[in-house]
């Protein structure tokens, strides 16, 4: 099993969490960490990335460290995500990392959030559940 390093987060903005939808699901931007790369610097980098935000995103607080297990290529692999809280006052526009897969990103009320997680995997649930709590 190999191990995988990453790091994310839950992007709030005027009331409205931002997500994403890859491979026909709703999720959260999140991705693996680069060489010689910490967490924080990791999460800022990939939801911007992903999500296409300039550099006034800014990280609150570590609000949870997932773990979960895939198969990639026939090989399995644990991942441990670093998920932070992260506040963003630019612009409202947001572009999908087409080369990532992904199809759209958007903006959702607290409501919204909360069915999206519902739907989504169960390590995507426990992390929106942790910023509730």
């Amino acid at each position: 099993c190999k191990f995988v390093e990453a790091s994310g987060g839950i992007v709030k903005r005027d009331k409205k969490y931002l997500w994403i939808y890859r491979n026909g699901i709703w999720d959260l931007p999140k991705g693996k960490l680069e060489n010689l790369e910490n967490f924080e610097t990791a999460a800022l980098r990939e939801v911007r990335e992903e999500c296409g935000l300039d550099s006034s995103l800014k990280i609150e607080k570590l609000i949870y460290i997932s773990f979960h297990t895939y198969t990639e290529n026939s090989k399995k692999n644990l991942k441990r995500t670093h998920w932070y809280e992260m506040s963003y006052s630019g612009s409202e526009n947001v572009f999908p990392q087409a080369e990532e897969g992904i199809e759209k990103v958007e903006w959702l009320s607290l409501e919204e959030s909360i069915a999206k997680s519902n739907e989504s995997f169960k390590s995507i649930k426990e992390v929106w559940n942790s910023l509730l709590i």
